[in-house]
């Protein structure tokens, strides 16, 4: 696994772990979100608002294989 920088713009429509640069210094706990390339936007998984997350590094979440 290795974390990508948001200067690369990740894909539409996809799940990832996200994680921001906190103010002293380190990287917060990854927090599942999804990609909206119209908005150019993460927004969480992990509850129901609709507030943009502001990011610094992401990782694509796999997708499971159909059983």
């Amino acid at each position: 696994m290795k974390w990508i920088s948001i200067k690369d713009k990740p894909q539409d429509d996809k799940n990832y772990l996200v994680s921001w640069l906190q103010a002293d210094g380190t990287y917060s706990t990854p927090h599942r979100a999804y990609y909206l390339i119209d908005e150019d936007k993460f927004f969480s998984l992990e509850n129901n608002n609709s507030h943009p997350l502001v990011v610094d590094i992401y990782w694509e979440i796999p997708e499971l294989p159909k059983l």
